[in-house]
């Protein structure tokens, strides 16, 4: 369709133009015209542009300019305008289909005897191009299965194995079962609870299957494999199975799994009291060839019989085997037997490397090459030559000395000495023998009876000198590592409620413990119960968190949600109201470190309010999930950072060796009101990073 085409903004060029009206002569006229021309290029049809002039509110002129017809330019000359400022053009056109729309305005000023030029800055509004989608997703907890009964997973055909499942929806959603099996039936396959019935002998898998959205993405299953045996006695004993009610057919029960099955009877046997035969397990009329007696056409290679349809004798071929069974029939003609049909028929040759060879229908010969006379020899045109002593090296045998080798020569074994290293690389060999001069040679030094140390000669001197395997191989089978000769052990962790005897060096007096080493990476609950009775007044009543390690292994685990009871609840605490920034974990946790050599003997010890820092002893940590677990949890860490407390670094607490005992706790006093009562230590725990 023809027209001005627009982008989505242009910028359109006019002409403003004052002139006299008439000749050159006449130049007294104070009238002038406006000389428009607009340009528009772009890719939306215009098929016509409105203008108008106004100045001061009041419209002077206005038009349409038609753009549609081929070769058209939306161009216009309006006469007449008075000299003077504040006039305004404005321009505005709309697409036919109405989806672009366009308009621009700007002011100019008319004086006598110029030309005024005005850009006009028209802006268009394209359709719109895009379309928008919300989606709101939904979350489906998928069932699951968390008991099934298969029993009993080995019966007899035709009895009966219970089959029953219960699964869990978390959503509450309607649960759909499923039951598959390979064979046998399955009375009601999609009930909670049916029955399998074994059909037949052998092996079996029955599987259940809960979902709670048909099957399409959310599902569970197990397996189950059973048996079905043909049982103790016959299957088929007792069972009667019932008249087909066609004569033409049979039913008999099947020995090998006990059911009754239908087949046809042979067909030509008289049926409808011999007024028709069986075909195809159906009774058909046989009048036709009641009294009809075909000839024999005397070849052996057809037969003749009356077609029921019609009456009449007919013909066939057969492939009966003929002339006294040296022959077989084929298109009715008595065919020769071949003399053989595979290699097997033929005669054998009495020779191992030529093989009786059925060729066409006729015995013949071909030639092997297999091993023959025992292995010892190889077949070659019909003949056995016998086989190389050897072919390479190593079909010699060992000579038993490690400087001299076997050698295979012309297929023949013989002999070479050799210059290899000897006697475990100790001696070099010369003439056959090994001459060493190492001062390690038949030297066994002792087991040092330590897993991280190990004794081994020194050639430079022939001494068994003893020197510590490499850092963190495994010791004692007990998780150990090794760490600058000495066996560290593994990494321990538990929760504590004990009693402290101040007037015995705050010994151990009673106590309670859960080991947490070996939690999953999943929160549990844990209770320790303490009986509070008559000595222990007075003494100190702690709970808490303890950790174990050398060797700078990591023991952090976490916990939450720490209750006392009595069994009213004396302390409580979530963690979530204590200050995450702090420098101490707040609330009365103190902590106290306890450092023992590689043997196990106390070395010092050092505690305070605990702190709550990252990487040792006690932090307050977040986002370690749970159902119950709110955004704040307590982590507990060995501590190998005494020195920054304060204390000396005393060798092994540097190194490693040393085993780090820290205890993160509440306490309080043991008073005579206690007695007999049951303290509950109850808290919540999961794994951090202990053992990695």
């Amino acid at each position: 369709m023809p027209g001005s085409r627009l982008l989505s903004s242009l910028v359109l060029s006019m002409a403003l133009v004052f002139a006299v009206a008439g000749c050159a002569t006449n130049t007294e006229g104070e009238s002038g015209s406006l000389s428009l021309e607009l340009v528009i290029n772009g890719d939306a049809e215009i098929d016509e542009v409105q203008w108008s002039i106004t100045r001061g509110g009041e419209e002077i002129k206005s038009g349409t300019i038609n753009t549609s017809a081929n070769g058209a330019t939306a161009s216009v000359q309006a006469y007449g305008l008075e000299p003077g400022d504040g006039y305004t053009i404005t321009l505005e056109a709309v697409s036919p289909e109405k989806e672009t729309t366009c308009k621009g305005s700007a002011m100019f000023d008319i004086k006598v005897g110029e030309v005024t030029e005005v850009d006009v800055m028209m802006n268009c509004k394209p359709p719109r191009r895009f379309g928008a989608v919300r989606v709101n997703g939904e979350l489906n907890i998928c069932p699951y299965i968390n008991w099934a009964d298969v029993s009993p997973l080995e019966t007899s055909v035709g009895n009966d194995i219970d089959l029953f499942a219960m699964a869990t929806d978390d959503e509450g959603d309607p649960i759909f079962y499923m039951w598959s099996s390979g064979s046998g039936v399955i009375a009601d396959p999609i009930a909670q609870s049916t029955t399998y019935t074994c059909t037949a002998v052998g092996d079996d898998a029955i599987t259940i299957l809960v979902t709670d959205d048909g099957g399409t993405h959310c599902m569970d299953m197990h397996t189950v494999p059973i048996e079905c045996f043909a049982g103790d006695g016959e299957p088929c004993e007792g069972v009667i199975c019932e008249d087909t009610g066609n004569e033409c057919t049979t039913a008999a029960c099947n020995s090998g799994t006990g059911f009754c099955e239908t087949s046809n009877v042979a067909d030509n046997t008289d049926c409808d009291g011999g007024a028709g035969m069986c075909m195809g397990g159906e009774c058909v009329p046989k009048e036709l060839c009641m009294d009809v007696v075909c000839e024999d056409d005397g070849n052996e290679c057809t037969d003749e019989a009356c077609n029921p349809a019609d009456g009449m004798c007919e013909t066939s071929n057969n492939s009966n085997a003929c002339n006294d069974d040296t022959g077989t029939c084929s298109e009715g003609v008595c065919v020769p037997n071949p003399e053989c049909t595979v290699d097997g028929d033929c005669p054998a040759t009495g020779n191992e490397c030529i093989d009786a060879a059925c060729n066409a229908g006729t015995c013949g010969t071909s030639n092997n090459t297999n091993a023959c006379d025992g292995g010892d020899g190889t077949c070659d045109a019909g003949v056995c030559v016998p086989n190389p002593e050897c072919a390479v090296d190593g079909d010699c045998p060992a000579t038993g000395n490690e400087c001299i080798d076997p050698v295979c020569n012309a297929g023949t074994c013989e002999t070479s000495n050799n210059t290899n290293a000897c006697d475990d690389d100790t001696g070099t060999c010369q003439d056959g023998q090994c001459v060493t001069t190492d001062p390690c040679a038949g030297v066994v030094c002792d087991d040092t009876g330590n897993d991280c140390t190990v004794a081994e000669c020194n050639p430079a001197n022939g001494l068994c000198e003893e020197s510590n395997v490499a850092d963190e191989t495994a010791c004692n089978n007990d998780g150990g590592k090794c760490n600058a000769g000495f066996c560290v052990p593994a990494p321990t962790a538990n929760g504590f409620i004990k009693t402290l005897d101040p007037n015995a060096g705050f010994s151990v007096s009673a106590s309670n413990t859960q080991d947490t080493t070996n939690l999953p990476d999943s929160w549990g609950g844990f209770t320790l119960p303490l009986v509070i009775t008559q000595d222990l007044v007075g003494h100190i009543l702690q709970f808490g968190f303890q950790t174990n390690a050398s060797n700078f292994d990591n023991t952090n685990n976490f916990y939450d949600n720490v209750v006392l009871n009595d069994p009213a609840v004396l302390y409580t605490q979530d963690f979530n109201g204590l200050d995450i920034t702090a420098s101490t974990v707040g609330d009365g946790w103190a902590f106290f470190v306890n450092v023992f050599d590689s043997a196990g003997t106390r070395k010092f010890g050092y505690g305070g309010a605990a702190p709550n820092g990252t990487g040792f002893i006690s932090g307050i940590v977040s986002g370690q999930g749970g159902l119950e677990q709110e955004p704040q949890q307590l982590s507990v860490f060995s501590d190998y950072n005494c020195c920054g407390l304060g204390g000396t670094n005393e060798e092994g607490h540097g190194n490693g060796t040393d085993l780090v005992e820290t205890n993160v706790f509440q306490e309080r006093t043991i008073a005579a009101e206690d007695v007999g009562k049951t303290f509950e230590f109850i808290f919540q725990a999961k794994a951090g990073n202990i053992g990695q």
